[in-house]
This record gives C-alpha cells, structure tokens and sequence, in this order.
C-alpha cells in the first residue's frame, strides 16, 4: 500500500480520474508524489492536471528498478529499458541510464524519448556535445516538442553560452506557455548576463502558474540575493525548505542571506542542518566559515573554507572571502597582505572575472599593497558587473582609491 508522500512509477499507461470523469492520461514511465490514499486509489498530480490514479497501474518508485529489471530478464523490449532509465535518472544514476536508453535505441533508432533522456543524461555528465546531438535529431522529428528545445538551452547554458541558451528557452516557452522547467532555466540564462529583473520575470509567471514549485522557490530567492532583498530571498528560501525540509541547497542558501543581514547564529543553525543532510556540502562549509569570521573566530574560519576549496576545487568563494579575512582579520596574527593578494587572484580566475565581490576583494589588496593603479582598474570592472543596489558603494571605494593614488 502507498502513503501520501512517496514516490510512484506508472507500470502501464493509465487513465487520471476526477469522480467518474476522465481528466487525463498518464504515460507509461511516469513518475508521480502520492499526495492522497483512498483504499486502492492515489491523488496524483501530472503535469498541469490532478486526478486518481488506480493501484493496479503503478508500483512503489523504491521497487521499479527490480521490477522493469525483472520484466527485461523475461521479456526485453524498447518500453521497459525506456521505463528502467526514467528510474535511474530519477536516482541520478547517469550512466547507467544512458546505456539502457542506448539499449532502446537498439530497438527503435529514433525513439525520441530515449533521445530526450539520454540528452538530459549527457548533460548531467557534462557530455554537452553529444546532448546537443541528440536533442537535434530529436527536433528534426518532432519540431513542435517543446522538450528538445529545453535540452538544447540547457546544453548551452552548461557550456556557458547564455545567449544561445535564451534562444532554446524562448522556443520551447512559445510552444508550451505553461512549461515550468523552461521559465527556470531561462531565469538562469538571464541571471548569467546580469539581467535579474527579466530572471525574477520568469519566475514570477512560472509560480503564478505552479506556487509551489519548490525549485522556483529557491532560485526566485537567489536571485532576490543578488538584488541584496534578503528579507524576500528569506521568505522564498523558507517556502521552499516547509514543502521540503531535506532541500540542504535551500537551507544553505537562506544562510547565506543571513549571513548577510549579520544574523550569523540563524546562518549557524541553518548550515547545521544542511551538513546533517548533506556532510560534504562545499556551500555550507564556506558559509560557517563566513559566519565564523564575522564572529572573529578567524582559526574556525579558516578552516571552513580550505575545507570548501578542497571539496569544490572550482569554487570561488571561498578564496574570495579567505582572502577579505586575511586583508580584515582585526587579530594581527591572521592579517597577510601577500595570501590576501594571492586568493583574491585565485578567485578571480576561478570566476573568470565575472564575480563582482572577487573583483572588489582583488582592488582591495592592491589598494592595501599600495598599488593603486591596478586597485583602480580591478574596481572599475568591478563596477560594471555589480547590481545597481551595490554601485554606490563600489563607486565610493573607487573614489578613495583614486584619492589615494593622488596623495601617493
């Protein structure tokens, strides 16, 4: 028997039923929350439509695997390694998804749905290119499907054209103005052209249209972070943890504008329970270490982020901020011109020059070097990446940089 909040997978395909009225039909495959239980009936949502679903079309997600394995022992087909790799995506195991989509594809060379998983398989493993080769053959046959359209920005995005990626998700909303994954992914493309307004846009319909979209939630907030309205950021970052107490990346993130607001006990807390989900969560070490240098607990501190460094080798952040500890730390023993000079060098490359806050921290040592034509110009580019509610202050900074370099 099923219980409201676990997962299903749809066995055959099946009619969604409101009373004795049809309101859909649910594909083979599918993967759908119980919300409700009434006897061998399930209240299920799929896609914009709710209804029942009959017990007799579905097994419990936790057994799908065995159970499209079994059937595939007995009798091998397109549809059951199709319905098999849906389990694997859902559980994140990449390649193996992508050889049972391979293995379908055996069977039916220009199945687009196993084109479309394994495009979004590939794209998980960063194999952008042979994402965007099938998600091509997928539109060549299916010009009107707004999914492909969706794989391809998403492929794009990945490889750090946010233009190109626009493109995909403009398409793929004209042809579905109700596809929720397309207004998020297309707020991301705007977010990495420093567009936030046209990003919190798009997020706005997509929870006008689904309010409870826990991820919309959680990236509307990041990008109320970006606009330094952190008691928005908050509430939208709340929201989502209450639909899903185990989202660490929601409870990191409200940290970090926590963190902002200088409420670094709550940040404590909210990293605390991250780190219970999540132990290895690169985000939640650099924020303690944030809160623990706002507190001047530079040795915690410094601890915290070479930990987050050496999680996420490409991460930024926390050479950015170790780098505003050794240039502040008021202990003189944690004060060091030259490493402050050289993580903020490092984060900058780590960013390629796209992160504002590195940028600023890098103009800061060279203006504590006395090197004042380069804090100038690090400042400066600085400047043109920052969201306009931070530009007065950069601009001062500038303006005592300039000062300075005058009296020099």
């Amino acid at each position: 028997a099923q219980i409201t909040g676990e997962k299903i997978i749809v066995i055959n395909d099946a009619v969604l039923k409101s009373g004795k009225v049809e309101v859909g039909k649910v594909p083979a495959g599918a993967i759908l929350p119980v919300k409700e239980v009434n006897s061998e009936w399930l209240w299920v949502q799929y896609e914009d439509k709710l209804g029942w679903i009959n017990q007799t079309d579905i097994v419990a997600f936790s057994s799908g695997y065995d159970y499209f394995t079994d059937k595939i022992q007995t009798n091998p087909g397109l549809g059951y390694y199709i319905y098999r790799s849906n389990v694997l995506i859902e559980q994140q195991r990449w390649q193996e998804a992508i050889q049972d989509c391979t293995k379908a594809l055996e069977y039916d060379a220009k199945n687009t749905i196993s084109l479309s998983n394994r495009a979004y398989c590939h794209i998980s493993v960063n194999n952008y290119d042979a994402a965007i080769t099938d998600a091509t053959s997928v539109i060549s046959q299916t010009p009107a499907d707004p999914l492909p359209h969706n794989l391809l920005g998403l492929a794009h995005i990945n490889k750090g054209d946010a233009i190109q990626a626009a493109k995909h998700f403009d398409r793929a909303i004209e042809l579905n103005p109700k596809f929720l994954n397309a207004y998020l992914n297309r707020s991301i493309s705007s977010s990495m052209q420093l567009n936030y307004d046209k990003a919190l846009g798009d997020l706005n319909t997509m929870l006008n249209i689904q309010p409870e979209h826990e991820m919309g939630l959680n990236y509307r907030g990041v990008v109320y972070f970006q606009l330094a309205k952190y008691d928005e950021a908050i509430a939208d970052f709340t929201k989502a943890i209450s639909l899903n107490p185990s989202n660490s990346g929601a409870l990191v993130n409200r940290s970090s504008a926590y963190n902002e607001k200088g409420e670094y006990q709550k940040a404590l807390n909210d990293i605390d329970e991250a780190l219970k989900i999540l132990p290895n969560n690169h985000a939640a070490f650099n924020n303690r270490g944030f809160s623990n240098q706002q507190l001047k607990n530079y040795a915690a501190a410094v601890a915290d982020y070479l930990k987050a460094g050496e999680l996420n080798a490409r991460f930024a952040t926390p050479w950015r901020n170790l780098a505003d500890l050794y240039l502040t730390a008021e202990d003189p023993a944690f004060r060091d011109l030259d490493k402050a000079l050289e993580l903020a060098r490092k984060s900058c490359d780590l960013s390629a020059e796209k992160d504002w806050k590195s940028l600023r921290n890098l103009a800061a040592a060279y203006a504590a070097k006395k090197d004042y034509p380069q804090a100038i110009s690090t400042m400066n580019k600085a400047i043109s990446l920052v969201p306009d509610s931070q530009k007065s202050v950069l601009a001062k900074l500038l303006e005592d940089y300039e000062k300075q370099s005058l009296s020099k």
